[in-house]
């Protein structure tokens, strides 16, 4: 299960990079059943794009059959 807090960790997204490419699917598939442009699925696995919204999170985690749980920052 991928975690990620309020800001933005770089490891929920790299977790969520290697899922993608250990699923075996096109950029191409993945962004047609996560609902997003391939484009965003390019940047996020050429490592240009470690920035990614939460909706994004889940809809990819949903297409590799993970979950992305968002907790409220510790202060």
């Amino acid at each position: 299960m991928a975690r990620k807090s309020n800001g933005e960790s770089p490891h929920v997204v790299m977790d969520l990079v290697q899922r993608m490419r250990k699923s075996g699917r096109t950029r191409i598939d993945l962004a047609r059943e996560a609902g997003i442009s391939e484009r965003q699925i390019y940047y996020l696995m050429s490592g240009r794009n470690k920035s990614v919204g939460a909706d994004v999170l889940a809809a990819l985690a949903r297409t590799v059959g993970c979950d992305v749980v968002l907790r409220k920052a510790r202060v």
